[in-house]
């Protein structure tokens, strides 16, 4: 009797344990790409947060006249190209004057941020819904642009 159970006990080790083994390496294999991707997703969610932070901090420093933190945002070497007028601003000094001679908002927003990373990797484009109120000839005059502002980003230092 002794020997039987060796013999199944030595069947069911040799047998059951790799398979066991097998199936939690297995898991934990398969497991290895969820984490993987969730720290990827996790990586863009803040990329996302920050692209977003980015381009509502525009608004309100434009909104506030705070003229050298806006001009902050940008690097030495960024483009702002006005869509509808076709202008075009290069470098901080030109972003210092746009900004300067910009109308008195009394409201600025965007709004509907729609982000998408990539490729090619560290790129980035941002399209908002921007609503507006400024001061023109004495009279608050309103304007919304519907996903009229688009945005590129390139990663800088990080």
């Amino acid at each position: 009797m002794k020997v039987l159970r060796r013999l199944v006990l030595s069947k069911w080790v040799t047998r059951t344990v790799p398979v066991l083994l097998g199936a939690i390496l297995g898991a934990v294999i398969g497991l290895i790409p969820t984490f993987v991707g969730w720290n990827r997703q996790s990586d863009e969610r803040r990329e996302e947060a920050a692209i977003a932070e980015l381009v509502n901090n525009e608004a309100e420093y434009t909104l506030d006249r705070s003229v050298d933190a806006v001009v902050s945002l940008y690097s030495d070497d960024a483009v702002i190209l006005d869509a509808g007028t076709r202008e075009i601003w290069s470098g901080r000094h030109e972003f210092r004057l746009r900004y300067l001679t910009l109308p008195d908002f009394v409201d600025l927003k965007h709004r509907n941020i729609q982000i998408r990373l990539g490729p090619p990797e560290g790129c980035a484009t941002a399209v908002t819904d921007t609503i507006c109120s400024f001061v023109e000839d004495g009279q608050v005059e309103s304007n919304s642009s519907s996903q009229g502002e688009r945005w590129t980003f390139v990663k800088v230092n990080g």
